[in-house]
C-alpha cells in the first residue's frame, strides 16, 4: 500500500520535512518532466494552502497545477483529474488568477466530458474524480457503463447541475 507523503514521518504530519524531501528528490527522468506529481500536484497543494514552512502562494500553485493538468501524453487520470478540478476552483475562487466563474465552469465542463465512467469503485480508481453538485456526489460510477446513451445523459445531468449553480451563485 502507497503511504501518503504527508504521512511520511508517522502519524503526525511534518508538512516542513515532506516538502523538503518534494524538494530534493532525485532528479530521475520521470522526475523531471514537470507534469509529474512530484513536481506539479504535490508542490501545487503545498503553496495552495501554505503548509508547514511554505509561504501560501497561490500563483505558483496555479501554475504547477496548470503544469500537471497540460500532460498531452495522457487521457485524464488520478493525478491531472485532481490538477483540472484544483484549476477550476481557483478559477471560481479567484485564487492565483483573476475570479472567471466561466472559465472555472467550462474547465469543469472538460473534466466532466473527459473523466471515463466506469460501472465500479474498483475501475473508478484510475481517475478517482467526484463532483459534488447539490446534495449528489457524482462519482463516474454507472452500472450500464457500457451504455453510451446513458453515459452521456449522465454527463449532461452533472453539467446541469453546475449551470444552475453557478447561475445561483
Amino acid at each position: 500500500r502507497q503511504k501518503k507523503i504527508y504521512k511520511c514521518l508517522g502519524s503526525k504530519p511534518n508538512f516542513p520535512k515532506a516538502f523538503s524531501i518534494l524538494e530534493n528528490l532525485p532528479r530521475h527522468t520521470w522526475l523531471q518532466n514537470k507534469s509529474s506529481s512530484f513536481r506539479s500536484l504535490y508542490p501545487a497543494l503545498f503553496y495552495l494552502n501554505g503548509w508547514g514552512d511554505v509561504k501560501q502562494n497561490h500563483k505558483k500553485s496555479y501554475g504547477l497545477f496548470k503544469n500537471c493538468s497540460e500532460s498531452d501524453k495522457m487521457k485524464l487520470h488520478k493525478i491531472n483529474v485532481k490538477c483540472v478540478a484544483y484549476l477550476s476552483y481557483m478559477n471560481f475562487k479567484g485564487l492565483g488568477v483573476e475570479k472567471n466563474s466561466e472559465r472555472s465552469l467550462d474547465i469543469a465542463i472538460k473534466l466532466i466530458e473527459e473523466t471515463a465512467i466506469t460501472r465500479d469503485k474498483e475501475d473508478s480508481s484510475a481517475s478517482g474524480a467526484v463532483i459534488p453538485c447539490g446534495d449528489t456526489q457524482y462519482d463516474f460510477i454507472l452500472s450500464d457503463s457500457d451504455n453510451e446513451e446513458k453515459k452521456s445523459q449522465y454527463r449532461k445531468t452533472i453539467i446541469a447541475c453546475l449551470n444552475k449553480a453557478d447561475e445561483e451563485a
